[in-house]
């Protein structure tokens, strides 16, 4: 069910509005200057902006007629789902925007896997023509690696189990297959102890009004069940795959495959996975363009040629920037200007600017009603986020930080499993550690 609008105009706030009526009344400018619109609880945002949003939208989505009918308009990843799902009836026409010409819907997919191809790929039932680096299959030894407190992987604060790797990359390089193990090893330890970056980021994507994130994924190792590896000589094989529409509860991780499988029997493009933390060897989001994290990426593109990185890049449609940089956030999200490495500690210490501009907001809304079951349903979920004043405004309108979230892990568990230590701390100052 979608969520209701409302407009605020100084203290006054009228609603609720259905998405027609608000972008109807946005578009007719009926509305004054400094007003600003929400959709259910998010953020306000500046109307004017949402009124060029829902313009542009309006200008450039995509348009659907079914018999007499006339629907939308709808972004691209609303016709995909549409499409996916069987609601789209075969003799239904589209067309994007308001002048272009009709096609049918086999055209109109088309047209948008070309347009969005990564996006295309979430779609279940699809061949996979993902760029040639996204499945890698690996031979693999699990080796016990004992972790301490002040070295917190994603996902559990207790010793896992790592995997060393013997790479067979579809461009080989010239270096030694030992050193080759140890760059992708390295790098999956920088995903998973980076992994909180991905997911605070991932938090705030679901609070905005207008997604500004292009892609957003995660790289996971799949093995099939032993009965099916021992049908294979040789030892258990592994795939190293890409994951989109993450969802993470500080237990598992969950998502849907966009790879075909080169080897493994037990999974398919398409399927609805759940993983482990143990299994993440990769992350990565991508916002106008700019690519942020992809640690495995960068140690693949070091071992191509001009040539093939900038097929690669192009398949993907991003900037990966120049190889060897693996830029974790904007560079102003912690006051610095150009975008070049940064220090997983110094990202992970500073608060997200969502979490900082949102601090009065949500105090403003618990000030005004507080359901303590969305209460305690934000203390869970920005104590996973990292966000100190998330968690700061909740306890300070009486959430119990002990209370357990509805998987049995409490907000400091939740915080420690990202290693959030600033919102751990301040979670045991409130009897919760």
């Amino acid at each position: 069910m979608q969520k209701e609008w409302y407009l605020k105009t100084g203290d006054r706030i009228e609603g609720p509005f259905t998405e027609p009526e608000i972008r109807g009344r946005l578009l007719a400018d009926a509305f004054s200057a400094g007003a600003e619109v929400r959709q259910g609880n998010s953020a306000w945002r500046s109307a004017q902006i949402v009124k060029e949003i829902f313009s542009k939208v309006y200008q450039e989505g995509w348009y659907v007629q079914v018999d007499s009918k006339l629907l939308g308009p709808f972004i691209p990843r609303k016709i995909l789902d549409l499409h996916a799902s069987g609601q789209l009836p075969p003799h239904a026409l589209l067309r994007k925007g308001i002048a272009g010409p009709w096609l049918m819907v086999t055209q109109a997919i088309k047209a948008i896997h070309q347009s969005e191809p990564l996006r295309a790929k979430a779609q279940p039932g699809r061949k996979s023509d993902a760029p040639t680096e996204l499945s890698d299959a690996t031979r693999v030894k699990a080796v016990p690696i004992e972790l301490s407190d002040d070295e917190l992987p994603v996902v559990y604060a207790y010793p896992i189990v790592e995997t060393e790797v013997t790479s067979q990359p579809r461009q080989r390089s010239e270096a030694k297959d030992s050193e080759v193990d140890l760059e992708l090893e390295q790098a999956g330890v920088k995903a998973r102890r980076s992994f909180g970056i991905f997911w605070r980021e991932m938090t705030w994507e679901m609070r905005r009004i207008v997604p500004a994130l292009d892609l957003a994924a995660i790289k996971v190792a799949f093995s099939d069940p032993p009965d099916a590896q021992t049908k294979r000589p040789g030892g258990m094989e592994v795939e190293q795959m890409w994951v989109l529409d993450v969802e993470f509860d500080g237990r598992k991780l969950q998502g849907t495959l966009i790879n075909a499988p080169r080897v493994l029997t037990s999974y398919h493009e398409g399927d609805r996975v759940t993983i482990s933390g143990k299994q993440l060897v990769d992350w990565m989001y991508a916002c106008n363009g700019e690519v942020f994290g992809g640690f495995a990426i960068d140690v693949l593109r070091s071992r191509m040629s001009v040539e093939e990185r900038e097929q690669h890049d192009e398949a993907w449609g991003f900037d990966f920037r120049d190889v060897g940089v693996v830029t974790l956030v904007p560079p102003g999200y912690i006051g610095e200007e150009e975008m070049q490495n940064q220090s997983i500690e110094k990202v992970m210490s500073v608060e997200h600017p969502m979490s900082v501009n949102m601090r009065h907001r949500i105090d403003s809304h618990f000030a005004e009603d507080l359901n303590l079951e969305q209460l305690y349903a934000s203390l869970h979920e920005l104590s996973l986020a990292g966000s100190y004043d998330g968690v700061d405004v909740c306890l300070k309108y009486g959430a119990d930080a002990k209370r357990p979230a509805e998987n049995g892990m409490t907000a400091f568990q939740l915080a420690r499993s990202l290693g959030w230590r600033r919102v751990m701390k301040r979670l045991q100052q409130a009897g919760g550690g």
